[in-house]
């Protein structure tokens, strides 16, 4: 699947060269994405001053998949304000690296993270993170995080 999903980056890459970025959502719900699948989109839309919505659940991307949307998803410069990770076996160490993210990433108003292998634990980070603030307090009430089936 890496060869369809870097054909894909390269194509939007393309388009963005160009100056024909056209992608403000992009659903790969249940495509086998996987966490290699996951390091060439956040590369591809690292810059993208465009992309707004991500479903990328169901895709077995994994904490290190996790880490790269992160990295190369929520910036002071970036857009995402939707961003679906649900069903990818996401564990502490994935929602740890969102986590850290997050206070660049004001944007991001929506973060799935249903059906993932959190429990309360895998929530701590995230708690933390969202309540350094007053800001990302009351972000936190208003945010749909989509944690249920979380164990």
């Amino acid at each position: 699947m890496d060869a369809q999903i870097e054909h894909l980056t390269n194509v939007l890459s393309f388009q963005e060269l160009i100056g024909r970025e056209v992608v403000t959502t992009l659903d790969l719900k249940t495509n086998l994405v996987g966490r290699g699948g996951a390091q060439l989109l956040a590369n591809c839309f690292a810059k993208s001053k465009q992309l707004t919505k991500l479903d990328l659940s169901e895709n077995n991307i994994g904490d290190a998949g996790c880490e790269s949307l992160a990295q190369g998803l929520l910036h002071p410069q970036g857009c995402l304000v939707h961003l679906d990770l649900g069903g990818n076996k996401i564990s502490v160490a994935g929602v740890a690296s969102i986590a850290s993210r997050l206070p660049e990433a004001a944007h991001l108003t929506v973060l799935g993270l249903s059906f993932n292998s959190l429990c309360h634990s895998g929530l701590r980070p995230l708690a933390e993170v969202l309540c350094i603030s007053l800001q990302y307090a009351l972000v936190f009430l208003v945010v749909l995080l989509g944690l249920e089936a979380n164990g």
